[in-house]
């Protein structure tokens, strides 16, 4: 069935990993201080938001956004503004095109958000 292009619509693209737990604070902190070369400065790549409340049961909001003086169990980056549409970035003014076996469908990036989650796994 063919998608119209006036139909809005987004889309979440999840890639799990693994990594050892005992890099998590050190992944964060890269992460915090990530910079993107652009055309006439560096820009800051990642910007530290709060879990949506909203979308989430009132004890996982909780869980994940923790209040002062208790560590973190996950954090939730979004993606500058400026790094995205910079032209040296992702480009976010570029025209994408999804191709799959009967046809294309055109779409836009608006955002980009970055989790990273504290999780201990048994073996």
């Amino acid at each position: 069935m063919p998608v119209r292009v006036d139909e809005q619509s987004f889309g979440h693209f999840v890639y799990p990993f693994l990594f050892d737990m005992d890099t998590f604070n050190e992944r964060a902190d890269k992460i915090d201080h990530a910079q993107w070369n652009g055309r006439k400065q560096a820009l800051k790549v990642w910007n530290l938001h709060q879990f949506p409340e909203d979308d989430l049961l009132p004890h996982v909001a909780r869980y994940l956004n923790q209040r002062e003086g208790n560590p973190p169990t996950a954090y939730l980056w979004q993606l500058d503004g400026n790094t995205l549409q910079s032209p040296q970035g992702l480009g976010g003014s570029a025209q994408w095109n999804l191709i799959y076996p009967h046809g294309e469908v055109p779409f836009h990036i608006d955002d980009i958000q970055l989790a990273l989650s504290a999780s201990v796994l048994d073996s």
